[in-house]
């Protein structure tokens, strides 16, 4: 029992030490966010629960990214949307098409026809937008995106139980740099960790595929996922199959898709239907006349009629025909309107024209035709407007078109088993991503030439670095060989109309990236005389959230040193023959020439290994010309290709020219993947090596530990020979020799790199950003206090008053007490309501003080009350099953004693003191009127009994750890004769016989008064004698089978004890239990003849027992 206490209260103690450090909870749960237009769904993946959709506060499975700001009240999603049609203004949403925009992108001057009653205005550091909420407050769109985030991760810990940080963030795959550093930096203030930005198109490919992994294999399985959501439309081609990789130098089939061709429409969405269907209803009710004024001066009713839109879109989507009503749409006045399936088709006949330009766009992306297409499947909510599936079986000549996946949630569930993935606390069956650059980046730098005429003129070069569906993440090195000064870089996106159509080229922004100058060029030449100059090296990549970086620029020397190096002369046949057998039989070799060698090899071949991977990479990133192409500067091919340059005025790219872009795009891009999973072996094998030299090292240094002696030996003997066989051999002549090594030197290259399409926040900025979300974060808080204190408060005053017409009130309270208590309550619910909203949140709570200690001593007194009748009946069953174990234990004389008189001691005192309590503040209550201070406390009475009940289990645990002596004759019995069993049973006679004379010699008379004998006693006292009599024998006769033949004593079937044959002494006077009882006691006569079971010790000992089994104690 001690050791359980223990371990409970070490486990007590942790838990409460992790209570305490909220930060020690943070478990290994992830999520991932769907961040949409409209809506947001997110996800969630723990220990124990997975793949799941959180659900909010309403429960729903998606909630609308919808911000609300007005006074101190902050809401987000469908509280902020019906708040919102109240308060247009205050209520922003479809923010994800204002992200990293200037005040005159096309995007933002739609945003401003459909949603006139937003003021918006032009940051001057970063060039973007913000939201003019008041004359004092302004909100960037990143901000009120960061509010949405963090109300999704609270959303995702309230649903995982415990915190998360960690999270996947799915974008459009149309998102440019700008764009998606901008969601990187919401998810900075709103505290997310970001795992990966990953494409939206991939989360739902993904989430297709890790579920039918059986259903591919080598050959590939082309889908196109179509997904039209609320603000664009998506095109992407995937394709699954199955490919080897080697993990740990073990080859292994994985299932991979890969994204082939991506086609979008940034402004084709369900919200374009519902603007269309917004105006017709506008339109419908100024005809209808019924108020002078126009319902587009009124952002309200603009906001109801946008309400009302979505419904109809909806419920035309399943049905012809419906009647759209809205009440007091304006002045009061109601309005109701029908609207067909066919009018809807009508005025949005322009839209169902563009829902074939994705596709042709996917597939111009992918070079592919769409007879190489296997299926389409539908994503997103507008693909369930008929007349969108009806045009895409038009447009791809598909017979059907597929409805296999969730369309609302199927990339929040890819997104989160990828974050698993990412995570180290999940281990989940590989399925490999190859994402697809959509926007190609290219480089341009000038180059000083010199003319025929011998003019030094200046042209501009381009190269593509990352062309159309280039995989990422990726990493390419480019090296500039004819440049000694500083010069200027800039990197730019390429040619996008191979991708867009001619609305989103205007909508894309600005097309530069960044403008690089690279400082101290000539100085790191000078620095390096007499080295051969191998250009200058510029590192760039694009990570797993297809963001670019230039990581370094580096000038790269070569020197050429004269290392001298000792050889031996050529032996002859025999000489070698001879030498190599003495070395055999000597088992010696020239173990430290051969290291120093191994060693230098290594270095060397690290080395050159280095370069032949920079090599690679240029010869990836350098782009050749087709053969027999002529240069202007009269530069071989291979000599350019060499070089890494193209000469001036020349564009060379992955994919140009257009004739050729499909030939020379995928011979790259199978180059490239071919040299990514060739780098990626030899990372896989260096490691590999890597660990088998370690292991080696060890087992050769447990070895040597261990044959030490051994190998002294052999030396000793191998030296000998050495020496004898180096006189009869001729000796070598050693040459000396000089050979040239080549010596790599790396220079680091200044660089002042200016981002050209978005500036990064300032430090001011990001600290103001991150104040104005903590005020609005406190202010809520505080209004949710303010909330929770008036809800307390109004709970208390309608419970109280309920109260006091309870039953038990009335017992313990007076009427004149109760009618003062009933005005004083309604008197606070009058002050309560005449409350102004911005009432401190103390006032509430000191109210709340004063009614709760108004009704404290009523609440006590009924409290005692309905506690009593159970405490009594415990005291009762507690004090009789002590005093019965009392009893027993006194007739226990000789050598069958088990407790010394201090144990019995100790347990009297206990027992007197509970008893004396008991019946003392029993009759004390008697005399004291409920409406008075009880005269003892609940509390009181099972402090005593916990007191007696420990001393009883400490003597019954005591009983119970006596050791039992083994049972030999149990085993014999079964070997005795028929003889043998006979005279067993006339033993077993004469023992109860025996038995019979003690019991007459023994009496046990009962306590004056209480209710130690009741009848109760009686009847529970067979079920305990038999268990402790059983422990009694085995004690003094263990090998004497028991009266009751071979079976053994069970508790349900009491048997008569095994008499010591010892006579016992008449016990003494009891203990008197005056214990205060109704039921009236048995006569002394009856009481004096007790059954067999009450006379032994054990019957009381196993009646304790069983009455703690049954919750007495």
């Amino acid at each position: 029992m001690q050791s359980s206490s223990i371990v409970g209260l070490l486990s007590a103690v942790t838990l409460a030490v992790l209570a305490g450090h909220p930060q020690l909870t943070n478990g290994l749960a992830v999520m991932s966010i769907d961040l949409g237009s409209e809506w947001i769904k997110v996800a969630v993946v723990k220990p124990g629960i997975p793949m799941e959709i959180v659900l909010n506060k309403e429960s729903r499975r998606k909630t609308p990214v919808s911000i609300t700001v007005r006074d101190d009240e902050t809401l987000y999603g469908d509280p902020a949307l019906s708040l919102g049609v109240r308060y247009p203004k205050s209520n922003y949403y479809y923010l994800q098409d204002l992200l990293a925009k200037p005040l005159e992108n096309p995007l933002v001057k739609l945003h401003q026809n459909r949603f006139p009653f937003y003021e918006l205005g032009q940051d001057e550091d970063r060039g973007t937008i913000f939201f003019k909420h008041n004359d004092d407050v302004i909100f960037h769109p990143e901000e009120l995106l960061a509010i949405a985030l963090n109300k999704s991760r609270e959303s995702a810990e309230t649903f995982a139980e415990q915190m998360v940080r960690d999270a996947v963030i799915t974008v459009p795959a149309f998102f440019n740099q700008a764009e998606r550093r901008a969601v990187l930096y919401a998810a900075e203030l709103a505290g997310l960790r970001v795992l990966q930005l990953m494409n939206a198109n991939t989360a739902v490919a993904l989430n297709y595929g890790a579920f039918r992994r059986k259903d591919f294999n080598a050959t590939p399985h082309n889908i196109m996922f179509y997904d039209m959501g609320a603000g664009s439309t998506t095109a992407t081609i995937v394709s699954y199959q199955l490919v080897k990789t080697k993990e740990r130098g073990k080859e292994e089939t994985n299932p991979q898709l890969a994204i082939k061709g991506v086609g979008f429409d940034r402004t084709l969405g369900g919200l374009e239907w519902e603007i269309r269907l917004q105006k017709h209803l506008a339109v419908m009710f100024n005809q209808q006349g019924k108020t002078t004024n126009k319902v587009e001066t009124s952002n309200r009713s603009m906001a109801k009629l946008l309400k009302e839109a979505k419904r109809v879109k909806k419920v035309l989507s399943a049905n012809n025909d419906i009647t759209s009503q809205i009440e007091g749409l304006l002045d009061d006045k109601d309005f109701k309107g029908h609207v067909s399936r066919a009018e809807l088709e009508k005025m949005t006949s322009d839209l169902f024209e563009r829902v074939g330009g994705p596709v042709e766009r996917a597939l111009k992306s992918s070079e592919m035709t769409m007879d190489e297409i296997d299926q389409i499947i539908l994503v997103g909510g507008g693909t369930r407007i008929p007349k969108v599936q009806e045009t895409l079986l038009k447009v791809t000549g598909k017979k059907e078109l597929g409805k296999s996946i969730n369309a609302d949630e199927a990339a929040a569930l890819g997104a989160v088993y990828h974050a698993a993935h990412l995570s180290k606390g999940f281990k989940v069956k590989k399925f490999l991503i190859k994402d697809a650059n959509v926007f190609p980046i290219q480089v341009e730098f000038e180059r000083d030439l010199v003319d025929d005429d011998g003019r030094e003129i200046t042209r501009s070069v381009t190269r593509t670095l990352f062309g159309i569906a280039n995989p990422y993440p990726q990493k390419k090195v480019m090296t500039f060989n004819r440049h000694y000064d500083d010069f200027a870089i800039k990197v730019n996106y390429g040619n996008l109309e191979r991708v867009m159509s001619e609305d989103d080229l205007d909508a894309f922004g600005v097309r530069k990236l960044l403008e690089v100058n690279l400082k101290g060029v000539k100085e790191a030449i000078e620095k390096n005389p007499g080295s051969d100059n191998k250009g200058i090296k510029a590192h760039f990549r694009i990570d797993e959230s297809g963001i670019f970086h230039l990581d370094t620029v580096e000038s790269v020397f070569e020197t050429t040193k004269n290392v001298t190096e000792t050889t031996e002369e050529e032996q002859s046949t025999l000489a070698k023959l001879g030498s190599t057998i003495s070395r055999f039989f000597s088992g010696g070799s020239n173990t430290d020439e051969d290291d120093d060698t191994q060693t230098e090899t290594e270095e060397n071949g690290e080395e050159e290994g280095e370069g032949e991977a920079e090599a690679e990479q240029e010869e990836k990133t350098d782009d050749t010309p087709p053969e027999g192409e002529k240069e202007e500067d009269g530069t071989a091919p291979e000599q350019q290709e060499e070089n890494g340059e193209q000469p001036a005025g020349e564009e060379t790219t992955d994919k140009a020219p257009q004739d050729q872009e499909a030939a020379d795009a995928e011979g790259k891009e199978g180059k490239e993947e071919k040299e990514e999973e060739t780098e990626k072996e030899t990372e896989e094998e260096g490691e590999k090596s890597d660990a088998e030299t370690e292991k080696k090292t060890e087992e050769g240094e447990k070895e040597s530990s261990e044959d030490e002696g051994e190998k002294k030996s052999s030396e000793d003997e191998g030296e000998k020979k050495e020496e004898e066989s180096k006189d009869e051999a001729p000796k070598e002549e050693e040459k000396t020799e000089t050979k040239p090594k080549i010596v790599t030197k790396k220079e680091n290259i200044t660089v002042e790199i200016q981002v050209l399409d978005l500036n990064e926040p300032t430090k001011a900025s990001k600290k103001a950003s991150r104040n104005k979300l903590k005020q609005l974060r406190k202010k809520e808080e505080e209004r949710y206090e303010r909330e929770q204190a008036l809800n307390n408060l109004e709970s208390f005053i309608f419970g109280a008053q309920d109260k006091l017409y309870d039953e038990d009130y009335e017992k313990c309270s007076t009427e004149e007490s109760r009618e003062e208590m009933r005005a004083t309550l309604s008197e606070a619910s009058d002050w309560l309501y005449d409350q102004e909203p911005d009432v401190p949140v103390q006032a509430y709570k000191d109210k709340l003080k004063a009614l709760k200690k108004m009704l404290k001593s009523l609440e006590y007194r009924v409290e005692q009350l309905r506690l009593r009748p159970t405490a009594i009946k415990a005291a009762k069953s507690a004090l009789n099953v002590s005093y019965h174990f009392m009893l027993a234990a006194k007739n226990v004389t000789g050598e069958d004693l088990l407790y010394t008189e201090t144990e019995f001691g100790l347990l009297e005192k206990a027992y007197n003191d509970t008893n004396l309590f008991f019946t003392t503040k029993m009759e004390e209550q008697k005399r004291t009127a409920l409406t008075e201070k009880p005269a003892w406390v609940v509390s009181e009475l099972e402090e005593k009994l916990i007191s007696l009940e420990r001393e009883v289990r400490y003597l019954v645990g005591k009983a119970k750890s006596t050791p039992k002596p083994k049972k030999k004759k149990k085993v014999d019995k079964k070997k005795k004769t028929t003889n043998s069993t006979a005279t067993d049973e006339g033993n077993a006679e004469g023992e109860k016989d025996g038995e019979k004379e003690e019991k007459e010699k023994v009496v046990i008379p009962p306590p004056e008064e209480g209710e130690g004998a009741t009848e109760n006693a009686q009847e529970e006292a067979p079920d305990t004698a038999e268990v402790e009599g059983g422990e009694e024998q085995a004690q003094e006769e263990p090998t004497e089978p028991t009266p009751t033949g071979e079976e053994e004593q069970t508790p349900e079937e009491p048997t008569e004890p095994t008499p010591t044959g010892e006579e016992e002494e008449t016990p003494e006077e009891p203990l008197q239990l005056e214990a205060p009882v109704e039921e009236a006691t048995e006569s002394t006569q009856e009481e004096a003849a007790p059954t067999e079971e009450t006379t032994t010790t054990e019957g009381a000992k196993s009646q304790a027992e069983h009455s703690h089994k049954n919750g007495d104690l």
